[in-house]
């Protein structure tokens, strides 16, 4: 399913590979559901989703992983696609983002001993989605500066979000199966992580089609915005001391680069959006965590009273 995932975004969705890959996939693990329920000693112990408290946990691991991997995927590509950064330099710009989380989790940490779970998490679900949807505002000329706040006020709310949420999930289950808890949790966000990505990238490859063709629709070589601009471009290519027959071909170039551009500008807003939706659904699950100083004992987490 991991193969599918990755090339979803490539080969499309009802590509009979990925539905091949897909449909394999599920049966795959449906027989090993049912090789784990009934063996005495399984890999993983899928009883530990009796809890609730537990399936609680993995469900907004879910919410956050997708928080933190929207990013991940989506803004290097838009600084390196549209703004012409390099690698080591879009991953310098999203160096904020972990300074963010590095001074958020030890203090999610203090609150989780003091009150518990709830508060932190959804304080940090609330930051991460707000700021998720104010990445909705960036653009090619959107100064890096006001970029690098954005994403440290994001990086401090998947710090108070992720580190509650794993805690509690650990918690959640008796001392004895904390191993199995720990391997069900990293299995879950390497799915969650891989389905994220590939859902986002085809969102993001659809939403660009859709937005050049509206684009294309409205802008027609016969229409009055395209004549301005084509006039305007070929006036300043003239200038810079091409020929006319050059600089009406090179502004029929640089306007569908133009088009290109917005298309694709839109499509990662779009994708932004719909991203912090995710985020802040995530509130109506996490206000179910416990309030209070979390007991610790042998078996399932509980607050203190």
């Amino acid at each position: 399913m991991l193969y599918a995932f990755s090339y979803a975004p490539t080969w499309q969705w009802d590509d009979w590979r990925i539905v091949t890959l897909l449909t394999v996939g599920c049966l795959c693990i449906l027989a090993w559901v049912i090789v784990e329920l009934r063996v005495k000693k399984p890999l993983l112990d899928l009883h530990m989703f009796k809890n609730g408290g537990f399936s609680l946990g993995i469900g907004l691991t879910f919410v956050t992983t997708i928080g933190l991997f929207s990013l991940v995927f989506l803004l290097p590509l838009f600084l390196q696609n549209l703004r012409g950064f390099s690698a080591l330099a879009s991953g310098l710009m999203v160096l904020p983002t972990v300074i963010g989380s590095m001074i958020s989790m030890p203090l999610a940490g203090r609150l989780y001993d003091r009150i518990g779970p709830r508060f932190p998490t959804v304080l940090g679900l609330l930051i991460t989605g707000i700021s998720s949807l104010w990445l909705q505002m960036l653009d090619v000329t959107t100064p890096d500066d006001l970029l690098r706040w954005i994403l440290f006020i994001r990086g401090i709310g998947v710090g108070f979000a992720m580190m509650p949420v794993m805690t509690y999930t650990l918690s959640a289950v008796p001392q004895r199966m904390t191993a199995q808890a720990s391997a069900m949790i990293n299995v879950s966000r390497t799915i969650f992580a891989s389905l994220g990505i590939a859902v986002f990238a085809t969102m993001l490859d659809t939403f660009q089609k859709t937005n050049l063709s509206m684009i294309v629709q409205t802008i027609t070589p016969d229409s009055v915005i395209a004549l301005q601009m084509l006039s305007q471009l070929q006036v300043y290519l003239m200038q810079a001391g091409m020929t006319l027959q050059a600089a009406q071909q090179a502004a029929v170039n640089l306007l569908y680069q133009y088009m290109n551009v917005r298309a694709s500008v839109t499509a990662f807003q779009m994708d932004y959006v719909i991203s912090a939706v995710v985020i802040m659904a995530g509130i109506i699950p996490a206000m179910f965590l416990p309030f209070g100083r979390i007991k610790k004992s042998s078996g399932p987490a509980l607050p203190v009273e």
